[in-house]
């Protein structure tokens, strides 16, 4: 990451601009995690979490598959910028803007596909799920008086691509044509 930032200052008015480049990469290998019923089928009894019980339970289930590997690449400019201009010493204007990132928590990206009888949810991740950018305007005109005290009016706007939205969807919703019956199961999914 990289930022540059700048003050100036013209009797009354104010202003700071700001310019921030982020690169971000990814490289990972997760475990590929077979479903509780190859390993029933193999013989191993399984928890009501979908787990197996045993530590060969948990290796075969766990460890007998080859892990996946998944990579990611992306850089983004951040611009920002604010001005300030005082009418006087108890009112002054502020207008401010900024382009802003949030990125999706690991486990909604790269978590285990997790079953959970008992409480009949399965937990998916979303290995599609995309960082949420946002533009935020805000502008204030604020009046302060003594002792001390404020009466501002404000205003503000942002404006979200990609909103992270976490959906409980049913098995035909979602798309799930695996081994298993989830049929009856809620999908928990980050869209």
């Amino acid at each position: 990451a990289a930022f540059l930032m700048g003050t100036a200052k013209l009797g009354r008015a104010s202003t700071r601009v700001g310019l921030r480049w982020e690169d971000t990469g990814g490289d990972a290998t997760e475990l590929a995690a077979r479903s509780a019923g190859e390993v029933r089928a193999a013989g191993f009894a399984v928890g009501v979490n979908g787990r197996a019980t045993t530590i060969s339970g948990l290796e075969y289930q766990f460890f007998s598959l080859p892990r996946a590997h998944r990579r990611s690449s992306f850089d983004h400019l951040f611009p920002s910028g604010s001005f300030k201009y005082a009418f006087s010493r108890q009112l002054d204007f502020h207008a401010g803007y900024s382009k802003t990132i949030r990125r999706p928590a690991f486990k909604d990206v790269a978590g285990l596909f997790d079953a959970n009888e008992q409480t009949r949810t399965v937990a998916t991740p979303n290995i599609g799920l995309r960082p949420e950018f946002s533009d935020n305007v805000s502008v204030r005109l604020a009046w302060y008086f003594e002792p001390v005290g404020v009466f501002a009016l404000n205003a503000f706007q942002n404006d979200v691509r990609d909103l992270m939205i976490t959906n409980s969807l049913t098995a035909a919703q979602y798309g799930y044509a695996g081994p298993e019956d989830y049929s009856a199961y809620a999908f928990n999914t980050t869209v």
